[in-house]
């Protein structure tokens, strides 16, 4: 593995991106270097509560697909821009972290896979609760 670490973008500034933005900076492999949500200062508060000040800050998902200094992207926005957000990123050759749903319909599904699969790079699902121990016990 290379000396140097990944850089990570985090798209959609919810409650979730948080949680992988924690995640990433106990990951020595990696470092959030971007992030991307459709408020400013909803934005800079989330770089400012986890001490992100050198993060570039986007508020068009696209320009931090484009940077090229992001390798990985978390797609952490609304259900429903996890479709154009996963092809774009995988297209710009970046690996992806896609919270559920994958996508609204099995087209949408379809097309990520197919992106995904065309550009080989590496996918994962967030499954946050997965192995809650509430939804464990509900099994």
């Amino acid at each position: 593995m290379s000396a140097e670490p990944l850089g990570v973008g985090v798209i959609g500034m919810s409650w979730v991106a948080g949680e992988h933005i924690k995640s990433y900076q106990l990951n020595p492999h990696t470092k959030v270097v971007a992030l991307a949500g459709a408020d400013a200062n909803r934005v800079s508060s989330v770089a400012a509560a986890h001490s992100l000040a050198s993060a570039k800050q986007y508020t068009r998902w696209q320009d931090l697909v484009d940077d090229p200094a992001v390798g990985i992207v978390s797609i952490c926005s609304t259900n429903e821009a996890h479709v154009a957000q996963a092809v774009a990123a995988a297209k710009a050759g970046k690996h992806v972290l896609i919270e559920k749903p994958v996508s609204l319909d099995l087209d949408g599904f379809r097309q990520v896979e197919g992106a995904i699969a065309a550009s080989g790079v590496k996918s994962q699902i967030g499954f946050e609760l997965h192995w809650s121990p509430y939804f464990q016990s509900v099994h």
